[in-house]
């Protein structure tokens, strides 16, 4: 590598250059932040190369090099609970969890029961199971500790703790019985995270749906094993079934909701500003000036050309701006669907019936910039996602500290 020379020696005599060391080299300072981002350039090339060296492979080497991190995962994913509590245990164990059902208690509204809680100091196993437990399970909106799982002599209090059943999980019951420690549910919880913001090239329609869409799941699969290395207190069969949980909500965003926010822009930027047209025209009629005698011509000249120019405008009703849009086809993937609403009827359809519940009381004098994340907010509840194990969690964390809940082992 050349050495680098101080500039002032540059041009002089070969006298004067002899005079230097020649073993002597200028060191320039990198800026922190400059240095950071040569690291970070360098770091995404990496990445780059071993995404490329790793979809040049078959789908049989990748499924290879997946086993092999496979091996390596957290093999504790099944447990198996011999015992019940016996009775010793089953009495500490409504004492203690009775704590944290009062401390729900002194968080809501709660008081008379939380009075008649308090007044029981020594909380009878017995008082608490009919009066605050089967009560618990029965009322409460959000969790409760399972009866059942409040049985088992090798769960800690927070592998105990579930949420109300909700029609829009996937599958309920199989998170109620994940039984992952509190620990093991934080780190589920970043793996998610990690996989969502480091594995961004699969979130991509031909890589989902192409032809390559098996070796691409692979690859991405075999990068969310090397990420799941890093966590121990996640199971194994956690991390598989939590990267499938990722490519499913990803085929869903672009199957279930491909071009909908920009459809229904298109719409309400096509039905919803006539209103503002409208307001004009009802603004200039209400001018106390407009019909002066000394610009009486040019006022009539001004409000029939807003007149016919509201009337022109007003021809694109909902059933126009569909028209429009199947014609132009600016979205063709929704070319089908805008077909079947105006073949039925484009008043009685499904795109009308969600316009006028979801996007219609959008103002029409917001910028589109403004309107745009309300409108992809308003196809959310469109089209309403079933909620995962990943959800699932996030809300028992936070009911957990919520609470003040510390795991604790009967």
């Amino acid at each position: 590598m050349d050495k680098l020379t101080p500039p002032a020696s540059r041009g002089n005599s070969s006298s004067q250059e002899s005079t230097l060391t020649p073993e002597k080299t200028v060191n320039i300072p990198i800026p922190a932040t400059e240095e950071k981002k040569v690291l970070t350039d360098h770091k995404q090339e990496q990445g780059l190369e071993e995404l490329q060296n790793l979809l040049d492979l078959d789908q049989e080497a990748i499924m290879t090099k997946c086993r092999l991190l496979i091996e390596k995962l957290n093999t504790a994913s099944v447990l198996v609970f011999p015992s019940t509590c016996d009775e010793k245990q089953q009495l500490e164990v409504y004492q203690r969890l009775s704590r944290y059902y009062i401390q729900a208690l002194e968080l809501s509204s709660f008081r008379e029961k939380l009075e008649d809680a308090q007044r029981n100091k020594q909380l009878d196993a017995l008082y608490v199971y009919e009066n605050i437990f089967l009560q618990r399970v029965k009322q409460d909106p959000e969790w409760y500790f399972h009866p059942e799982q409040c049985k088992l002599a090798g769960l800690d209090d927070y592998q105990r703790l579930v949420l109300r059943d909700d029609p829009m999980y996937g599958d309920w019951d199989e998170y109620r019985l994940t039984y992952h420690t509190y620990q093991g549910d934080l780190e589920y919880v970043k793996f998610r995270e990690e996989i969502s913001a480091k594995i961004k090239w699969i979130e991509d329609e031909a890589a989902l749906f192409g032809d390559q869409r098996m070796r691409n799941e692979l690859v991405a699969l075999f990068q969310s094993l090397k990420i799941a290395l890093q966590f121990r207190d996640i199971p194994g069969r956690s991390v598989m079934s939590g990267f499938r949980e990722h490519i499913n909500n990803l085929r869903f965003d672009f199957k279930d909701r491909k071009d909908l926010v920009g459809l229904y822009l298109e719409l309400w930027k096509r039905v919803a500003k006539n209103k503002v047209v409208f307001s004009c025209l009802n603004l200039h009629h209400n001018q106390e000036n407009l019909w002066c005698s000394c610009s009486l011509c040019a006022s009539f000249v001004c409000l029939l050309t807003l007149i016919f120019t509201c009337l022109d405008i007003a021809k694109v009703n909902f059933g126009e701006a569909l028209r429009q849009l199947y014609k132009e086809d600016i979205f063709p993937s929704r070319r089908a669907l805008i077909k079947f609403a105006l073949d039925s009827c484009p008043d009685t359809s499904l795109v009308k019936y969600n316009y006028d519940t979801y996007v219609d009381g959008i103002d029409e004098k917001l910028p589109e910039d403004e309107a745009h994340p309300l409108i992809m907010e308003a196809v959310k509840k469109m089209f309403k996602k079933r909620k995962n194990y990943l959800d699932y969690t996030r809300k028992k964390l936070e009911i957990a500290a919520r609470i003040g809940l510390i795991p604790t082992t009967a």
